[in-house]
């Protein structure tokens, strides 16, 4: 029987469903190929939170809060004058939750470091800032938790598309450091605070608070370092003359801190410790000039930490 030209082919309806199936499908195996290549990317960076993943953050000192913590230490320096092992995860934007995620994260793929160094500052945030970190969602479930509860939305559109979910403010950061593999030898906040910066601040004061629930967190990570064998030391770093000229609040975020953290944790005050234009790179910030400053005094405070855990260390091994 004769077939018609025009019944032999392929309705155009038909074309164009296979066509969609088939571009969907290609679009969902690629957005699965490139984001499990991001992920490895992420995992084998040299970038400090990705090492803490990788299981190369072993150290006998950690240090850890927000850009106000990284900019008070170069970690290779007060390794050399230790003579331990001193690892930073200090990351501009840290707040509380954050913070305890990674903590948690580091203790699960190190072993527990011997003293931690916490600034105090995510304790001051005013806002969860996980979102912004959201890269790490692929190599942690505490993460994606941290993720879902700060930004239901983020975390919807990472369970659909891969790709999505190592996208965040960090990813530059952490795809320059799989060359640049210096992390932890390098700190921001090299320039020097001038006229108009303190200028500023005077007009507009960045003067924090301590956040309820953000302090109750950062008060459980204390805790759960303890658990784990840990010597704990808070700091408050130093601050220019402008940003403590009106002390009241910083003596009151000290004494709200103080009332939470376990009676045994030391809270260290060094916001009046420098008070020259030459230490800092704007009003909360440390140059390299001022982490040299610094540099004795946590040198001091850390060396009596190590000290009080060798001791029992010691004591239990009798």
């Amino acid at each position: 029987m004769f077939v018609s030209d025009e019944n032999a082919k392929p309705k155009p309806r038909f074309q164009a469903i296979k066509f969609a199936v088939l571009f969907l499908l290609c679009l969902f195996l690629a957005d699965r190929a490139v984001g499990y290549g991001l992920s490895q990317l992420v995992r084998t960076s040299d970038y400090r939170l990705s090492r803490l993943y990788a299981g190369t953050a072993k150290a006998d000192v950690l240090v850890t809060g927000n850009s106000v913590a990284n900019a008070m230490v170069i970690p290779t320096n007060l390794t050399k004058t230790l003579g331990s092992p001193v690892f930073s995860i200090a990351s501009h934007g840290m707040d509380s939750f954050t913070q305890q995620a990674f903590l948690e994260d580091y203790l699960e793929n190190q072993p527990a470091p011997k003293v931690v160094v916490m600034e105090i500052r995510p304790a001051l945030s005013p806002m969860r800032t996980a979102p912004a970190f959201s890269t790490f969602q692929s190599l942690s479930q505490r993460m994606r938790t941290q993720v879902r509860e700060t930004e239901p939305s983020i975390a919807t559109w990472s369970t659909v598309f891969h790709t999505f979910r190592v996208n965040s403010p960090q990813l530059p950061n952490i795809l320059i450091k799989i060359i640049d593999r210096d992390d932890q030898r390098t700190g921001p906040s090299n320039g020097k605070i001038n006229a108009s910066l303190i200028h500023q601040w005077q007009i507009r004061p960045n003067v924090p608070e301590v956040a309820p629930a953000q302090l109750r967190v950062f008060a459980e990570s204390v805790r759960k370092l303890q658990a784990a064998g840990t010597k704990v030391i808070v700091i408050a770093a130093p601050l220019h003359p402008a940003a403590r000229k009106d002390g009241a609040w910083i003596a009151k975020a000290e004494r709200e801190v103080r009332a939470a953290l376990p009676g045994d944790v030391p809270l260290f005050d060094f916001s009046a410790a420098l008070s020259e234009d030459q230490y800092f790179e704007d009003p909360i910030h440390l140059n390299r000039t001022g982490r040299a400053a610094l540099e004795p005094l946590l040198l001091k405070v850390i060396r009596k930490a190590l000290e009080r855990s060798d001791n029992e260390s010691s004591s239990q091994k009798k």
